[in-house]
């Protein structure tokens, strides 16, 4: 069975489920395409750091998740972490996303809304729940030892809204950054 990364249905629960979120990885897409040389010890903190033993734990507890049939949608936070897993599948459904940031697991204190949604530590998925069925979420990635919180919800409109502390610190329409962006030639 194939799912999508998809944040549809309004007022259905967004999920973050796996290890916690550090500073690891920040710009790591842009590092990708730097040169290095022998000041490259500086942009260590742009590597990821990955952990097949969480790997694993979160690929089982996701492939049982998905068997309960209340995930609308699951996508992992690879490349710019959050800010492009929320925004994609914002844009896949045509809906809107809430996400108070403050309520992300982290791993490193004072971590700010800019350093949680561009980081791109490893195993980490963000999943779409149907409404009223969080506690199954919540009891299948508690059994496996992983993080579990309910972040925020699918929403009306087109903005990605992000929270922190309460207070709207970012609300940006999801076509600004999906699809106005230049387009290739050929």
């Amino acid at each position: 069975k194939i799912f999508l990364g998809k944040a549809a249905g309004i007022g259905n629960s967004v999920f973050y489920v796996g290890s916690k979120t550090g500073r690891d990885g920040i710009h790591g897409a842009t590092m990708a395409s730097e040169s290095f040389d022998d000041n490259s010890a500086e942009k260590r903190p742009t590597v990821q750091v990955g952990d097949p033993f969480q790997e694993k734990l979160l690929i089982e507890a996701c492939l049982e998740v998905m068997k309960t049939g209340a995930v609308i949608g699951i996508q992992d936070m690879g490349a710019a972490g959050m800010t492009s897993s929320t925004y994609e599948m914002a844009e896949r459904a045509g809906t809107g996303v809430r996400v108070d940031l403050d309520l992300v697991p982290q791993r490193e204190t004072e971590m700010n809304p800019y350093e949680i949604m561009l980081s791109e530590s490893q195993e980490r998925m963000i999943i779409v729940i149907e409404k009223g069925r969080e506690e199954e979420v919540f009891s299948i990635f508690r059994k496996w030892d992983l993080d579990v919180v309910r972040i925020g919800e699918v929403i009306e409109g087109n903005a990605v809204n992000l929270y922190w502390k309460g207070d709207l610190v970012s609300s940006i329409p999801v076509p600004v950054l999906m699809g106005a962006v230049p387009q290739h030639r050929w």
